[in-house]
């Protein structure tokens, strides 16, 4: 990768010679800032939402990444937006904002995707560091100073164009590289620290008879409620790879740590693991950081090559990878430990008898140790055993993720009661249904401050719904990482 050559991106293409950048360039301005005369002239329908001037103007001057209009579908499916109606003795779910873009597959093209993404979140991420006691400490910490300059170096090689992903949102946010590098590198920090790992997340599946799909909770710290935002990106053909996604995205982390939908037909999510470390802060071979697997194995073409890119040998942590794929017809629910070792649990949609699954942040198969055990994740996974025999069905599945019968540990967490301390909480459910093709996203609203609980109701009406394409791989595919 090198340079972007002198041709825009921009849709009305800006030609080689100067004298024509110069005409393209203030046709974009005119167009930016006249936008009803532009529009007649294009004979562009009346009721199409305008970019705005500076949207306009990012697609014509901004080196290798371009907003996509707001009213565009996205190249793998209709992604349809709502508020849902609050439900009696629930709550409505809250949409989240989103930023569209085209990336030329360069290092110079990832690092504009970057500030773009910074820039368009800024107020978001700024916010978010600022109230992330955890993240400064971990950031100023003398104890993981070295592991952090190790880390910082090490991505900055083996991952160029992620890394200039990271660099981009310092960039458009105006933050210390420093710190949204740590937010990338959270997992790692933490049990550097010696910190207590935060246990989220819970994934239930369910498989056979035709049937394939799998719902996940997504569990983070108070500090991000209502602070997530979508990505989607159109990633170019210029390294012979083109795929797009869409990844909910928590504030200055890189695209994937949350969950996607990507254009190859595949909704993938993690949880979060905490393999012990006989040293957790040396600096050793396994630097790989979970967070930029992850933004990596998005550009995964089928299962089994999501997996593949998960897990490198240099993987320092881990994590429950749970991959799904309408043409490839199965979900891989994978427990990834440290130097990429795995241990795979498959589900095939055309098994002959359904199976339910479930996963929390506990390794059950890997003979990994934990230590202390995760009291959290060993509760909700006996809560799911014992409502395995109700889940026959995908809505079956709704009713695990928005349970709270243990009260103190439960699968859905809302607001601890007054006068405790609130240390997690479930921001917003996924659900992928690769039967029918679609996903469906619940952004949890936490704002009252008080202990509540999903009704039935609240499941029929989510906030967005996005397709997942039944795509058959092209003649790129090798099945192999590239």
């Amino acid at each position: 990768s090198g340079p972007r050559s002198a041709k825009s991106i921009c849709d009305r293409g800006i030609a080689s010679s100067p004298g024509a950048q110069t005409c393209a360039l203030m046709k974009c301005v005119f167009d930016a800032v006249f936008p009803n005369k532009a529009r007649q002239s294009a004979k562009v329908p009346e009721k199409q939402r305008s970019n705005g001037c500076i949207g306009s103007l990012l697609q014509c001057i901004l080196p290798g990444t371009s907003e996509l209009p707001l009213t565009m579908t996205s190249l793998f499916g209709q992604l349809s937006n709502k508020v849902a109606k609050a439900a009696d003795g629930s709550r409505s779910c809250r949409a989240m904002p989103e930023l569209r873009v085209r990336v030329v597959d360069t290092e110079a093209g990832h690092r504009q995707f970057g500030v773009v993404m910074g820039k368009h979140f800024r107020e978001r991420i700024r916010v978010t560091f600022e109230e992330d006691a955890k993240l400064r400490q971990f950031t100023n910490s003398k104890v993981v100073a070295p592991l952090l300059d190790a880390m910082m170096r090490f991505h900055q090689e083996a991952y160029p164009l992620l890394w200039a992903e990271v660099e981009g949102i310092a960039e458009g946010s105006g933050l210390p590289l420093k710190e949204v590098a740590a937010a990338s590198f959270r997992q790692e920090l933490e049990v550097a620290a010696g910190a207590e790992v935060s246990e989220a997340c819970t994934d239930i599946h369910i498989a056979g008879g035709g049937m394939l799909a799998f719902g996940h909770n997504e569990d983070y710290g108070a500090v991000f409620a209502d602070r997530l935002y979508l990505v989607t990106a159109e990633i170019g053909d210029e390294r012979g790879k083109p795929y797009t996604f869409t990844a909910m995205t928590f504030p200055g982390v890189l695209p994937g740590w949350g969950p996607s939908v990507t254009s190859k037909g595949l909704g993938i999510t993690m949880n979060v693991t905490s393999p012990t470390r006989a040293q957790p802060a040396l600096v050793d071979e396994q630097l790989v950081a979970v967070a930029f697997a992850c933004r990596d194995m998005i550009s995964g073409r089928t299962v089994d090559e999501v997996l593949q890119i998960a897990a490198p040998r240099r993987l320092r942590l881990g994590m429950n990878l749970n991959v799904g794929g309408t043409w490839d017809q199965k979900i891989l629910s994978v427990e990834i430990g440290p130097g990429g070792n795995t241990d795979v649990k498959c589900l095939e949609q055309w098994a002959p008898e359904t199976t339910p699954f479930g996963h929390t942040n506990h390794y059950n198969r890997l003979q990994i140790k934990q230590d202390p055990p995760s009291a959290s994740s060993e509760r909700r996974l006996i809560r799911y055993e014992q409502m395995a025999n109700q889940v026959q069905s995908v809505d079956d599945i709704f009713v695990v993720l928005g349970d709270a019968q243990d009260g103190d540990k439960p699968i859905f967490r809302g607001r601890a009661p007054a006068g405790q301390q609130t240390q997690c909480l479930t921001l917003a459910t996924w659900g992928f249904n690769f039967t029918e093709g679609v996903a469906q996203v619940w952004v949890h609203d936490h704002s009252k401050e008080l202990p509540w609980l999903p009704s039935p109701e609240y499941w029929k009406s989510p906030a967005l719904s996005i397709q997942i394409p039944r795509p058959v791989p092209g003649s790129n595919f090798t099945g192999k990482t590239a």
